[in-house]
This record gives structure tokens, sequence and C-alpha cells, in this order.
């Protein structure tokens, strides 16, 4: 019920609005100037549903397949991983309003690379991190978390990887990407799905933090790449009108 009540109400939000563009599509320009609002707000509420669902399928899996004492570990190791992310929301808290007042791509172009390379550097202190996640849990934590060890160095690989490509949800959404963005949050769904079935069922934790972070890196992945080939596109025809 904790996850199927808010999933049937978020779907119903979604068919609701689609259904609502679908008749606003047909009506005056000014209806139709709300349509497109209304079908960028449905992308977008789409996406955040997928970011929500891959947030409690681990949970489902991991208690379903795994002893008490695993789930425990498991569950110590993804607070951590989410304190981690932090780091990744704030940049994208940040970088959002930047985005969206470079109205010249060819600039906003130069401007995504140069964050993604400084975001790449603030990375490294999550990778330099890796080696002493064990030494730390073992003295640090009273011996009680060693066995999270293994989840834990896997999801600050997934934080280091999220923090370094994190600009490129940003730029989408400053863009008005957010069909695109939905593109990426289906794809990151699916990996999700399949791989907890096939993986988390058979390895526990350590497989659902595995998924996990392919699954981020999925979308992430996505939206970088979508984010390049966009700016590319703007700053060939800013270039070709100038």
């Amino acid at each position: 019920a904790y996850v199927l009540i808010p999933l049937v109400i978020s779907v119903f939000a979604v068919g609701v609005v689609w259904r609502q563009c679908g008749r606003l599509g047909s009506a005056p320009s000014g209806d139709r100037a709300m349509a497109g609002m209304a079908s960028a707000y449905s992308w977008m509420l789409y996406y955040t549903l997928c970011l929500w669902l891959i947030g409690q399928i681990h949970v489902i899996v991991v208690t379903r397949y795994s002893s008490l004492h695993e789930v425990g570990l498991y569950g110590f190791s993804y607070k951590i991983f989410g304190i981690a992310l932090l780091g990744m929301y704030a940049v994208s808290t940040v970088l959002l309003p930047s985005f969206s007042e470079v109205g010249d791509h060819i600039v906003l172009r130069h401007m995504f690379r140069r964050t993604i390379l400084w975001t790449s550097i603030l990375s490294i202190a999550w990778w330099a991190s890796v080696p002493f996640i064990g030494i730390v849990l073992t003295h640090f934590a009273n011996g009680r978390y060693a066995g999270a060890g293994h989840m834990l160095e896997v999801l600050i690989i997934g934080a280091a990887t999220s923090t370094m490509l994190s600009p490129s949800s940003a730029l989408l959404v400053s863009q008005d990407r957010f069909a695109a963005l939905a593109t990426s949050g289906t794809l990151m769904l699916v990996v999700n799905v399949v791989g907890h079935a096939l993986i988390t069922t058979r390895f526990g934790g350590v497989g659902a933090a595995w998924v996990q972070v392919v699954s981020f890196l999925v979308n992430n992945g996505c939206n970088t790449l979508i984010a390049h080939r966009h700016l590319e596109r703007k700053a060939r025809l800013n270039r070709m009108v100038a």
C-alpha cells in the first residue's frame, strides 16, 4: 500500500494532464500555449515518478530476498549514499537559473562544458574516499557496519559519477527538454527493474547497490548525451544565422 497508493495517484495525475493537453491542443492559440505548458508539466511529472519508483523498487526487492542483517547493512549504506547525493542536488539547483538566463547557445555550450569539468574535479573527493571506507567502518563504527563496506564502496562510486554528470539535467530543464528527460527516466526505470529482478535476487545488497548505481549512470549519461547534442545543434544554427 505504501508504494501502490502513491503510484496509482501519480499515474492518474499524468493521465489527466495528458488528456487535458489533447483537448487544449485543438483549441485557439492561447489554449494551445497552455497545452504546451501542460505537456511539459506532464513529462516532468512522469520523470519524477520514474525517480521515485527506483527509490522504492530496490527496497522491496532487498527486503524480500535478503536476510534482516543484510537489509540493515544495505539501509545504512543507502542512507550514506543519499547524503552523498546532496552535492548532486545542490549543483543542479544552483545551475538551473544560471543556464536559464543564457540566451546564446554558443556561450551556453562553453558554460556547460566548463561546468562538467568542475563537477568532475569535485567528484574526485568521492573517488578518493573509496579505498578508506572499510577502514572508517571498522574503526569508527565499532565494527557493527563492517559488512556494509562493499555496498558503500559501490554506492560512493555512484555518488561520484552522479555528481560529475549532474549539470545535464539542469540544462535540459532550462531548455524545456522535458520529453528528453522522460526518455532518460524510462531507460533508467527499465534498467532498474530488470537489474533488480536478475541481479539483486541473486546477490542481495551488493547487487542492489550495483543496480542502483548503473541506473543512475544510465539516466545521467543519457541526459548528458542529449544535452551535448542539443547544444551542438543550437550552436550550429546560431552560426548559420550569424
